[in-house]
């Protein structure tokens, strides 16, 4: 069994979070990122800074939304939904295949894949073949109206549809709108764009799992995979691995059996320097819960999918870390039209839940409050309730002492 602390060295050291720009800084340190990450999930919810520049922020100083667009001008990263939403690098282009049979796959099987869907998709195909990279908004509604995503128009679905399966990519965007192009053109030519074989695919999710994470569960290691031949390689390819040394297996405090990398499990223990890191909900280190809860002790869900009545936390709670321990939960809004950050509430865990506690860590959380909120257009913080209640009078008095 490997102990708990050193696995949250090693979870927090992959995933760049040990130290201040681990993976440099500017265009350079987001392509790394993401290479090293896997992926860098796109999210369009706003309460508060989306997720793609929260993430960023949190790894590479100084890097904003026009470093991902020239990325993407680039053709160094691609876009697509493997596992979620994201940016990939360009160069692993070719393991999102297996995903992308997966999908034309259900695309056969849906019902709403019926005459007209397979019609539309192929005007929408030929338009952007003849005419070059085009948006939703650029193919006429008709008579629909728009209910949100599940009721898009024609085309739109269309679109969609055709970018799961891979005729199209994101070839730019503006914002959270996209232009897709054909795969073929966004592709650069010396891309190897062929068909990875069972094993290769296998051996690829372990190899990006172990990069990002140090260690992982079969769970998480089969997070992305889809179809049951996939689980099968993959239990097989770990047995292989760890007979000839490439991986070794242990199990957590929990029983849980775990596989990872020789030279992190049976390594020095990464330092990890003691700062408060505000994450997003959709960052990488948190969103598995499982792991989350067996290694780091937080027992963390993310409401904003949740109904209002069921909610316990609030809408879009942001998980706060002290060093290699998550220190609280805060509710937050800005309302970057009256330069104002809301911290609706904030929840304190356990070990940071006494005055004695709080009182070591509020200077140091403080000012993070503090550059979070200028990062979001906002320059003043106001606490509205925390748990337990006294930590609200400590956090406002230190807000105001802040420079």
């Amino acid at each position: 069994m490997i102990d708990a602390t050193k696995l949250r060295s090693i979870a927090m050291a992959q995933q760049g979070l040990h130290k201040n720009a681990a993976f440099g800084r500017g265009r350079t340190g987001v392509l790394q990122m993401i290479s090293q990450l896997g992926y860098l999930q796109l999210d369009s919810i706003s309460v508060v800074v989306r997720a793609h520049r929260h993430i960023l922020r949190t790894r590479v100083p100084g890097a904003d939304l026009r470093h991902l667009g020239r990325l993407l001008a680039d053709r160094e990263i691609y876009e697509y939904r493997f596992p979620v939403a994201a940016y990939h690098p360009m160069s692993e282009f070719r393991f999102a295949s297996h995903h992308m049979a997966w999908r034309w796959e259900m695309n056969q099987r849906q019902f709403r894949v019926r005459r007209e869907d397979r019609a539309m998709m192929t005007r929408v195909l030929d338009r952007i073949r003849e005419e070059g990279p085009l948006r939703s908004r650029d193919f006429e509604a008709g008579t629909h109206k728009s209910g949100g995503w599940w009721h898009w128009k024609p085309a739109k679905r269309a679109l969609e549809m055709l970018y799961y399966q891979g005729d199209l990519m994101v070839s730019a965007r503006d914002g959270m709108e996209k232009s897709f192009d054909l795969t073929e053109r966004v592709v650069p030519a010396d891309i190897d764009t062929s068909t990875p074989d069972m094993e290769e695919y296998v051996r690829y999710l372990i190899h990006s799992v172990m990069r990002a994470h140090g260690f992982a569960s079969y769970r998480t290691l089969t997070f992305p995979a889809r179809g049951v031949p996939v689980r099968k390689a993959m239990l097989s390819e770990l047995a292989r691995q760890v007979s000839e040394g490439e991986l070794v297996q242990f199990v957590d405090k929990t029983g849980e059996k775990l596989w990872g990398m020789p030279d992190l499990v049976e390594g020095r223990l990464p330092r990890v320097t003691e700062k408060v890191r505000i994450l997003s909900p959709f960052d990488n280190l948190v969103t598995e819960r499982e792991r989350l809860s067996n290694v780091f002790g937080f027992d963390y869900q993310i409401e904003c999918f949740v109904p209002e009545a069921k909610r316990k936390y609030g809408y879009f709670c942001l998980p706060v870390m002290m060093g290699k321990s998550f220190m609280a939960r805060m509710d937050c809004r800005s309302h970057r039209d009256e330069s104002r950050f809301e911290i609706k509430a904030l929840y304190l865990e356990p070990e940071f839940a006494t005055r004695r506690a709080f009182a070591s860590v509020v200077n140091d959380f403080a000012r993070a409050i503090r550059e979070y909120g200028v990062f979001d257009g906002c320059k003043d913080v106001i606490v509205m309730e925390t748990a337990p209640e006294f930590a609200r009078g400590m956090l406002r008095s230190q807000l105001k002492s802040a420079p």
